[in-house]
């Protein structure tokens, strides 16, 4: 029978329907996401994008830079897949030092990526 709310983003892959197999695989994608963010690792992220300019190389360099201790939560994910693509929307949340002023900082905001299948991978694309 059809669920009436998505499942948990924490939930075990048993809460997720049995056709679920796009969201069980975009739930991983995402949480390797969230590690690469966190660890700042700039050559994993590169890897999950459809196309990784030298400015988005750049622009995260440059944030990596000015943060300290860095945390990141994803939560509150909604998506739908059709096929091989995907729309997800998430809640993130950063905690980190800002590294100029040495302030606590705590950022969160509402995001929405598209993803496709490419080569038997999800990836991140630029939309349409």
């Amino acid at each position: 029978s059809p669920r009436s709310q998505a499942p948990g983003w924490l939930e075990p892959p048993s809460a997720w329907a049995e056709d679920g197999a796009g969201e069980r695989e975009i739930a991983a994608f995402l949480e390797r996401y969230r590690r690469a963010t966190e660890a700042g690792d700039v050559d994993a992220l590169a890897t999950m994008y459809a196309t990784f300019t030298a400015a988005q190389r750049a622009a995260l360099q440059s944030y990596y830079a000015s943060v300290r201790d860095l945390r990141v939560t994803i939560d509150t994910v909604e998506m739908a897949v059709v096929g091989s693509e995907a729309v997800v929307s998430y809640s993130r949340t950063d905690d980190f030092v800002d590294v100029p002023t040495g302030r606590a900082m705590h950022v969160a905001l509402r995001v929405t990526k598209t993803l496709a299948r490419r080569n038997g991978a999800w990836v991140l694309t630029a939309g349409k």
